[in-house]
């Protein structure tokens, strides 16, 4: 099962590089865009992002 789970893993990486690739993105600029936006109030600073990234 295990290896099921990490091909999936990889499929899903895969085809989000290449989503993102296509509106010149990638995985870094994806997740500080997106961050303010699932956090309460729609509005983290993005200082805390950075800390909550690294």
């Amino acid at each position: 099962m295990r290896p099921v789970v990490l091909g999936a893993h990889q499929i899903i990486g895969s085809t989000l590089d290449k989503v993102l690739r296509g509106h010149e993105l990638g995985r870094t600029a994806y997740l500080l865009m997106t961050t303010p936006q699932m956090s309460a109030g729609h509005a983290r600073p993005l200082g805390q992002a950075m800390r909550t990234m690294s």
